[in-house]
């Protein structure tokens, strides 16, 4: 009886579910970042690297499109995966490809300063810097897109701000989000296969998961509120302070 409860219908039928959701996001995400796969899987990323600094902020609208499809799944269950992807990437795609342009931006501005300083007095100065730099870039990116998917009154000066403001504030809460995109990164660095075919929606659900859970620290969602209308929480800035 107790296995018959365990392996019931609704177990079964959510099971499904979500490894659809999973399997089926995993190729939308790898049509939508076909031109960096492609670099990452034709070329050697250490001499390739100003490529893929170009090719990168295309891929964080798909990114962002898969954030779309978590939310509605964790909100309603069964969800039509594809349109549900297609609607996230007209709603956040623009946006999103911004934030992968600051990202971009920032890592080529480290790697070539880095470059430059290595074994230099000054870099053992800056490299620390740049270090810290890259870190806070790699914890605020995820909340980014939250924040582009989730909160799409906010200019994009505010959602990189608020993103990187929440992100240091309780980065206790963005290091699981760090580690998931760090793991990713590193996936795709060296078995792409495997990183697109089973590990990119998982390790993204993660980092959306966690990096919401910080969001609406900020901003509580009171039953029956509409979007754009949440009240900041305690200990963060107001959303007028962050919107500005």
């Amino acid at each position: 009886m107790r296995t018959r409860k365990l392996l019931s219908h609704e177990t079964l039928t959510t099971v499904f579910e979500f490894a659809y959701v999973v399997l089926a996001t995993n190729l939308l995400l790898a049509v939508a970042s076909l031109p960096l796969l492609v670099l990452l899987v034709t070329t050697d990323p250490t001499t390739s690297w100003p490529a893929l600094a170009l090719a990168l902020p295309f891929a964080f609208p798909g990114v962002a499109a898969a954030m779309t499809v978590f939310r509605e799944f964790s909100a309603h269950g069964r969800i039509a995966v594809v349109a549900t992807f297609l609607r996230g990437l007209r709603a956040a795609g623009v946006r999103a490809g911004l934030v992968g342009a600051v990202v971009s931006a920032v890592g080529v501005v480290v790697v070539v300063d880095a470059v430059g300083l290595w074994g230099e007095p000054l870099g053992a100065v800056v490299l620390p810097v740049l270090a810290m730099l890259v870190v806070v870039t790699l914890v605020g990116a995820p909340v980014a897109l939250v924040l582009v998917t989730d909160r799409s009154e906010l200019r994009l000066a505010a959602v990189l701000r608020a993103a990187f403001y929440l992100a240091v504030r309780r980065w206790y809460l963005s290091v699981l989000s760090a580690a998931s995109l760090a793991t990713l990164a590193g996936a795709f660095a060296l078995r792409p296969a495997l990183a697109v075919g089973v590990l990119a929606a998982p390790l993204l659900y993660v980092a959306w998961a966690n990096s919401r859970y910080l969001v609406r620290s900020a901003w509580p969602v009171d039953e029956g509120e509409t979007p754009g209308a949440r009240r900041a929480g305690p200990g963060v800035a107001s959303h007028g302070q962050l919107a500005r």
